[in-house]
């Protein structure tokens, strides 16, 4: 409790400092997150058929035709899901700024009008929809492929034989032996080690791996454990699986470190590799290490799990590891279902109000609570813009007129152009202002151009 009392005033000054960037810096990361969906897939095509020609590939059609459907539909896609909630949650910030909002939604309104005369105003809504389901069902795809991987590798371990060193083979395997240090390094020194090493604002985690020998009696192998958790309390859920469970230790300040040690017995269960580094690990041919998979490039065995307790402990650590991933799955498809039905309720929202408007007039309304907080005049209902609406079809001058005046206070008039068009209003009346004026010089402009139509509106 004291060290967090402590700590306060750096706490609350990081957020008054980070709050404010971030809401500056969100747009732009928007921005660019749409920017990569259009540069990302021609990059990874010349690079995968560049890798593919460097390594001797080109003629693995199956390999380049799958990591080409990744790299130009997955990618985009995955993109695209990205993005979706991060323009939700703008939406839901900017909603207190309506001007902010609207300079947004002009900013990159000309991605989404290729899509409006084929899919119609409600584009955006039903890409958001759309890209919450696809999220949905892609986080549930993976953490079943996972999950079947996973298991898949827990009872292989089960039932797989400890091999001798001087006869293991290429490719998955379990080994048993003493570690050894490489020669030159000190046997009395760690081999792998994580630790807390006290900073500026409390503690922060070390970590330290070297290469080294398993030794068995029958032979000795080369281990490369860089890259490897040390007894990770994250999640490691992904593709990659790489883990060390090594003994605790605690030191003369009750601060717990684990480590590896020169002479102990290491269980290991890995992928045993070309050493293609052969000249420079004192010509080992063969070596153990993690292998560099990719959702790009898929490997089902890429495993890697090593412990100085005990074969059961690798096995308990996959299985946590599951676990933890399946907490981080869960987290994701809430997201994803919230931000579905956050685009379906503003799609039926704005499907009942009956209003045919500029893409930029429904973005504008895209949170229920944007005119709740800007606009709301005496008891309005639940959704001002709707009340607006049948209160024009009630005739209802008098309070149309106090909803205009507010529309007007708040400079957002042109929000009230489509609604006077589709109800057919006799705009000229004194209540609405230069509504009119504003209409003729819209009508003036070129169809398709929002944009510059509510652009003129504001600044006449």
């Amino acid at each position: 409790m004291g060290k967090m009392l402590k700590n306060l005033p750096g706490i609350l000054l990081a957020i008054v400092i980070l709050v404010p960037l971030g809401i500056l810096v969100f747009p732009v990361v928007y921005m660019v997150a749409w920017i990569l969906v259009l540069v990302l897939p021609p990059i990874c095509v010349i690079v995968t058929f560049r890798d593919a020609k460097v390594n001797g590939e080109l003629g693995d059609l199956k390999k380049i035709y799958w990591t080409l459907f990744l790299a130009v539909v997955v990618l985009p896609l995955g993109a695209l899901a990205f993005i979706a909630p991060m323009r939700a949650i703008l939406l839901a910030v900017f909603s207190f700024f309506p001007q902010a909002m609207a300079n947004l939604n002009e900013s990159h309104a000309f991605l989404y009008y290729p899509f409006i005369p084929i899919f119609g105003e409600l584009t955006p809504y039903w890409l958001d929809f759309y890209w919450g389901i696809l999220g949905l069902v892609t986080i549930f795809l993976i953490a079943l492929f996972d999950r079947f991987r996973r298991s898949h590798l827990v009872r292989q371990i089960e039932v797989l034989p400890t091999a001798r060193i001087r006869s293991v083979a290429i490719g998955l395997a379990e080994l048993e032996g003493k570690a050894v240090p490489l020669k030159g390094q000190p046997a009395d020194e760690p081999i792998m080690r994580v630790w807390l090493e006290r900073s500026g604002d409390g503690y922060s985690a070390q970590s330290k791996t070297d290469l080294f020998y398993l030794d068995d009696g029958t032979g000795r192998i080369l281990i490369d454990p860089t890259g490897v958790s040390i007894n990770a309390e994250g999640g490691t859920f992904g593709i990659a699986l790489h883990q060390a469970i090594l003994k605790q230790f605690t030191d003369e300040k009750g601060i717990q470190e684990s480590r590896l040690m020169p002479g102990d017995t290491v269980n290991l269960v890995g992928s045993v590799q070309v050493n293609r580094n052969g000249a420079v690990n004192d010509g080992e041919e063969v070596i153990v290490k993690p292998r560099k998979s990719s959702w790009l490039s898929l490997n089902f065995y890429d495993l890697f799990f090593i412990s100085n307790i005990g074969e059961k402990a690798l096995l308990e650590g996959l299985r946590k590891s599951h676990k933890r991933g399946w907490r981080n799955v869960m987290i994701g498809m809430a997201f994803g279902a919230w931000l579905s039905v956050f685009a379906l309720t503003n799609i039926i929202q704005l499907e009942a109000s009956s209003v045919e408007a500029a893409p930029e007039y429904y973005r504008l309304i895209s949170t229920p609570t944007t005119l709740e907080r800007e606009i709301s005049v005496g008891k309005l209902g639940t959704h001002p813009t709707i009340y607006f609406v049948n209160t024009l079809r009630k005739g209802d001058s008098a309070a149309a007129q106090v909803i205009m005046r507010k529309f007007r206070k708040l400079r957002l008039e042109a929000l009230a152009i489509p609604i006077l068009r589709e109800q057919a209003v006799e705009i000229d009346h004194p209540g609405f202002g230069m509504a009119n004026s504003w209409l003729s010089k819209r009508d003036k402009l070129p169809s398709g151009m929002w944009g510059l139509r509510i652009s003129l509106s504001r600044n006449l």
